[in-house]
């Protein structure tokens, strides 16, 4: 599928201008490199590790390792025009403006980048550090390049690939961590630095510490001291640097966008704002609704976004399970600066080529930091009738263009997109919209297979049901099913609506069944036939609605237990366990009816034809049927040596050796069975046979000798020479 981006015109509204916090300029001297890239003065007992993983080493004068070259002084020089800014920010943007102290690891080592560390912000009143790749590309001497920070997502961490894509390009380019971890292990199991700031992603369970030991704290704060850094090397040209991200690293980037001013671009990958309509709805939903509240005024993007004036650039998938369109639209329409749309067709969510390697990102890094070819740029849009139009300009010439359009209704998620032939003709583009379009939105191409979207229009927003009812844990059947007075069951409601078409259609906009949370007890399945169907203009929904999810379960509760006193129960317990016996009484429960408890398989006579037992849950968790042993299995006995079988089939042969060979079970009720045998099958059968360990092994079948026991239970033997 191709890369979709577009660009839409904002026209400049007013506001009240902020001035950012002064920013510090600094003036490197007798600056030195490593490898070409410039460092500070480290202090080894501030950066030491005091535990690593295989293969991290840091160099430093204590380990007499030369090369330790830093700027030898940093001079700042606060500009006098205008006051510091009075945004209502928690971060201290006066410090996080200044490089932070770094330096570089010996290890791990990677072609083209440095690892290195730096001073992160304190965490619990401690000290910490972040772990970065950093590279630059090959530079001429005075020669200065732009610069990118990278921002990984949920389950990554600093990334030295995403690195070499952007040094590859002519950027120089730093990925830094913001979860306290290093690249050693596995995706989402990262090693943790002991030093690191606290873990992500989102901080919802950090919510009673202060702001500043908070995750997205942390990660923002992180973000900006990386982008201090980069910017600080002689190589960077400190005027041209941008920031990405992808996913939770989307949702940072818009965080950014709105504190550090200094950045030139911003590009959010699937991340954006608006959380309480994103896939993480589901986190708060967790919280008291005050917490909910003091997360979103605290961490949510919306609170940042309307600060951003750079140009930004969204990508994003039509159905992307964590940012959905409404969302991201919400989100692009907050900031001051101009904005480019990149919708995919079903574009895949992840790190990696999916997240990081869109053309789109490049060309438009290109155009604002090396004054490349731009975008196209959608210049206005609109819709007339039944009939959609969208105005462009674009310096590379557009070869196609498509109608995306969805005619579903529902989660962003969940609909299914159609992509339709539009003309294009003078700068403009059209479609006529099908029949049962709901929304819609153009992808332009241009001839470098780049692409850039309008905002996706509703044109039929979901339509509110024409009747509603409701069905709740503490409801009656014999109730109207208001949201007052709620059905108890889903067969009622489900019979409600049979009713409602037995005497007329349904009604236009449909019924829509409200599950209200609590548990419900269930005894049969819940079943819908084609009687049940609604139609696309009067559909029949069933809802759960609240902040919690309702519960089905076929189970009863419990909660009248009492010691055993029966006498004559007791008696059939081992001294030690009378008095730890707790009993419940089921009829008084509501269980009426108790199966007693029949054995099944080949030795209980019955074969398999048995019926499910009873189970007993607690705290979610079924517990084990008494059992001896507790826990695995019993063994028949050790084998000294190789084993054989005589098997009795009718058939002559001589013992052989069976070691992961079938053998073969006697016909049930033939001349060869002994009245041991309890077999029933009502022929031969094979059994497999296997060596572990010294031991031979045997399925669980009747009429076999086991080796050490006193008694056979068949004719067939297990002998040994």
């Amino acid at each position: 599928m191709h890369a979709r981006c577009s660009t839409d015109t904002v026209a400049p509204r007013p506001h009240s201008v902020r001035e950012s916090p002064a920013r510090c300029r600094r003036r490197p001297e007798a600056a030195s490199r490593v490898g070409g890239i410039a460092t500070s003065p480290p202090s080894v007992g501030a950066y030491g590790w005091s535990r690593l993983p295989a293969g991290y080493e840091i160099s430093g004068r204590t380990r007499g390792i030369a090369g330790w070259l830093w700027l030898a002084a940093i001079l700042c020089a606060v500009s006098g025009q205008g006051e510091p800014a009075t945004r209502s920010v928690p971060w201290d943007l006066g410090t996080l403006d200044a490089a932070p102290k770094w330096t570089f690891l010996e290890r791990p080592k990677i072609e083209g980048v440095r690892a290195l560390t730096f001073e992160g912000v304190p965490y619990r009143g401690k000290p910490t550090r972040v772990f970065a790749w950093l590279g630059l590309p090959t530079v001429s001497p005075g020669e200065k390049v732009p610069a990118m920070v990278l921002v990984h997502g949920g389950g990554g961490t600093a990334f030295e690939e995403w690195v070499q894509l952007w040094v590859g390009r002519g950027y120089a380019a730093i990925a830094m961590d913001t979860c306290g971890q290093i690249p050693a292990g596995h995706y989402g199991r990262w090693f943790r630095d002991d030093q690191g700031g606290p873990p992500g992603w989102g901080g919802f369970d950090q919510l009673d510490q202060p702001r500043t030991d908070q995750w997205t704290y942390h990660a923002v704060a992180d973000i900006i001291l990386a982008h201090s850094l980069i910017r600080s090397l002689p190589e960077v040209d400190p005027d041209r640097t941008g920031v990405t991200g992808i996913s939770w690293g989307g949702y940072l980037t818009c965080i950014v966008a709105g504190v550090d001013l200094r950045f030139k671009l911003a590009v959010p990958v699937y991340g954006c704002g608006f959380y309480q309509d994103t896939v993480f709805a589901n986190n708060l939903d967790k919280l008291e609704p005050s917490a909910a509240a003091r997360w979103l005024e605290s961490w949510d993007p919306s609170v940042y976004l309307p600060e951003a004036a750079m140009p930004i650039l969204w990508v994003n998938g039509s159905n992307d399970f964590a940012y959905p369109l409404g969302a991201m639209q919400r989100s692009y329409r907050l900031p001051l600066g101009p904005r480019t749309l990149c919708v995919r067709l079903r574009m895949p969510h992840g790190h990696g080529g999916a997240g990081e390697n869109p053309e789109e990102i490049r060309v438009f890094a290109d155009s604002v930091l090396k004054a490349g070819t731009p975008l196209a740029r959608i210049t206005s849009s609109g819709r007339k009738g039944t009939s959609a139009w969208a105005s462009y300009v674009s310096p590379v010439p557009i070869v196609r263009a498509e109608l995306n359009i969805t005619r579903d209704s529902g989660r962003w998620q969940d609909r299914r997109w159609e992509a339709l032939p539009a003309t294009l003709a003078d700068g403009q583009v059209n479609a006529p919209l099908p029949e049962g379009t709901r929304v819609y939105y153009f992808n332009l191409f241009d001839e470098r297979d780049c692409v850039v979207s309008t905002e996706h229009e509703v044109v039929a927003a979901d339509s509110a049901p024409a009747r509603v009812l409701h069905v709740a844990a503490d409801g009656d059947d014999a109730h109207p099913g208001t949201e007052a007075e709620p059905f108890r069951t889903l067969e009622r409601a489900r019979d409600a609506i049979r009713a409602v078409k037995q005497r007329d259609a349904l009604p236009a906009g449909g019924v829509e069944v409200r599950i209200h949370p609590g548990e419900y007890r269930v005894t049969q399945t819940f079943r819908l036939g084609a009687e049940d169907s609604g139609t696309a203009a009067a559909p029949v929904t069933y809802r759960a609605v609240g902040r919690e999810a309702p519960r089905f379960t076929g189970g009863v509760r419990l909660s009248s237990f009492a010691v055993v006193e029966d006498t004559a129960v007791l008696a059939r317990l081992p001294e030690s366990a009378r008095g730890q016996v707790w009993s419940a009484d089921l009829a008084g429960a509501g269980v009426t009816e108790v199966l007693p408890f029949t054995l099944g398989g080949f030795a209980s006579g019955r074969g398999f034809r048995t019926h499910p037992a009873m189970e007993l849950y607690v705290n979610g968790e079924a517990m084990t049927l008494a059992r001896w042993p507790n826990e695995g299995f019993v063994k028949t006995g050790e084998v000294p040596g190789p084993l054989t079988l005589t098997a009795w089939d009718r058939r002559p042969g001589a013992p052989r050796d069976v070691s992961g060979s079938t053998g073969i079970v006697p016909r049930a009720g033939s001349k060869n069975r002994t009245p041991g045998c309890t077999g029933t099958g009502s022929g031969t059968g094979p059994i497999r046979t296997r060596r572990s360990s010294g031991s031979i092994w045997t399925g669980a079948r009747s009429c076999w000798q086991n080796p050490g026991t006193p008694t056979a239970t068949g004719k067939a033997s297990v002998t040994t020479p």
